[in-house]
């Protein structure tokens, strides 16, 4: 909602004299030079219109959205049935959470409910108070009137998927490139998708679009990772970390459960903590039965003092396949008083010591 465009309005209403002062405190209040813009408001001449305005205005970008009611509703008083005026009131009262009040002050302003920016504002009251067809059929008709508005087909495509309307989402979405759409609103889109039905086959069609996004490639992971297609999550998490996201863990760990230990040492390489990677990789060399190798990862976890008694365990078990059994000995008597013990007790007795 363009706060400056509705307070210019005011402006206009009252008339040109009070203008440039006005205008100073707005570009204070949307540079969040707060203090500065009450100091200035404090100490202005302003007419009684303009201050309530600004007032609102300034309660809201102070998180104050009640405060921000009272002023608005005051300029109100002094200039009844001024749609500007009651956009703002519209807006605080959907800060405050009193979502109905926001979409009965809308319905009364003379406002053209397709205006985009109106359309947005009472879509997001309508969500807001559990009402997902009256938000849809609110920013439809605004679409309809101005299909050129990239952010009403955004907001579409991320209801129609947050209802679980996938269809109609990825209908909404093909209306527009996908440069106007967003790779910001594909993720969001996919986000929604998880665990859901049909959201696996539509998270797959719409991050096709964006194969460079990191963030994108991240979602999609977490939503095959959902569905139980471990090899696929790990793929467009491995993607993801190969785009700069945070997600080598997790795609190795996705590898791992679906036995790709190649693929998940791979990944692997590129986790930036180095315990968690040094752990991650002994776990891997261990399932995958490379003993060997897994004896040299744990010892470097010994030396670390990353050894956890799970991982002892296992380390001790390697060096028993490998019939390192003076090792194997070591690493399970130091499993006494873990929980680990039990287990480790069983091996020395295969060991007979």
């Amino acid at each position: 909602m363009n706060l400056s465009a509705v307070l210019f309005a005011v402006v206009l209403a009252w008339g040109a004299d009070p203008r440039e002062q006005a205008r100073a405190i707005e570009a204070l209040i949307d540079a969040d030079a707060l203090e500065e813009a009450r100091t200035q408001l404090d100490a202005s001449d302003l007419p009684p219109l303009l201050e309530q305005t600004l007032r609102g205005r300034l309660a809201l970008a102070t998180g104050k959205p009640q405060r921000a009611i009272k002023a608005f509703s005051r300029a109100i008083e002094l200039a009844p049935d001024h749609a500007p005026l009651e956009v703002l009131l519209a807006h605080a009262q959907l800060e405050a959470g009193r979502h109905d009040d926001a979409i009965t002050t809308l319905t009364r302003a003379k406002v053209d409910e397709r205006d985009p920016p109106i359309a947005l504002l009472l879509a997001s009251a309508h969500r807001a108070d559990d009402d997902p067809a009256a938000a849809y059929g609110a920013l439809k008709a605004a679409v309809e009137a101005k299909p050129e508005h990239a952010v009403l087909h955004q907001q579409l495509v991320l209801l129609c998927a947050s209802e679980g309307l996938f269809e109609a989402a990825k209908t909404w979405a093909q209306r527009v490139d996908r440069d106007v759409l967003g790779s910001s609103t594909a993720a969001l889109a996919i986000a929604q998708a998880r665990g859901e039905t049909g959201g696996l086959r539509f998270a797959r069609w719409i991050a096709s679009a964006y194969p460079a996004d990191a963030a994108v490639q991240a979602e999609l992971g977490w939503v095959e990772s959902a569905a139980g297609q471990y090899r696929r999550a790990g793929r467009a998490l491995a993607r993801a970390a190969r785009l700069g996201s945070d997600t080598a863990f997790a795609a190795a760990e996705h590898y791992r459960a679906a036995q790709r230990y190649r693929e998940a040492l791979a990944v692997n390489a590129a986790v930036t903590d180095d315990r968690r990677r040094a752990e991650q990789r002994f776990d891997i060399l261990f399932e995958d039965g490379k003993q060997a190798r897994a004896v040299v990862a744990g010892e470097r976890l010994e030396a670390k003092g990353w050894l956890v008694p799970r991982r002892r365990y296992n380390l001790a078990y390697a060096h028993y396949a490998l019939r390192q059994f003076a090792e194997a000995s070591r690493h399970a008597r130091a499993l006494s008083g873990t929980a680990e013990s039990t287990r480790a007790a069983a091996l020395l007795r295969a060991m007979g010591r």
